[in-house]
């Protein structure tokens, strides 16, 4: 019932309300696809810093692991 109203408005729009209404929900399509890109951006980004992080904790701990045992063999020597 609804969308028989709607499409007798868009039978009484003159043809600038057409118009503008196109332009608006092209405008919107572009703005939502920018968006999406741009999320997926920062996603990839975020999942690149998460390796990275990552990639460093465990550096950090073989050099931690590293002295320890260095530590230990240095209390053993004396």
């Amino acid at each position: 019932m609804n969308s028989q109203f709607q499409q007798q408005d868009n039978y009484n729009e003159d043809p600038s309300s057409k118009e503008l209404n196109l332009y608006v929900q092209n405008l919107l399509k572009q703005m939502q696809d920018k968006f999406e890109d741009m999320s997926s951006n920062i996603v990839g980004r975020i999942d690149e810093m998460k390796n990275r992080i990552d990639d460093i904790e465990k550096s950090v701990t073989d050099l931690m692991n590293d002295l320890e045992v260095d530590d230990v063999d240095l209390n053993m020597k004396k």
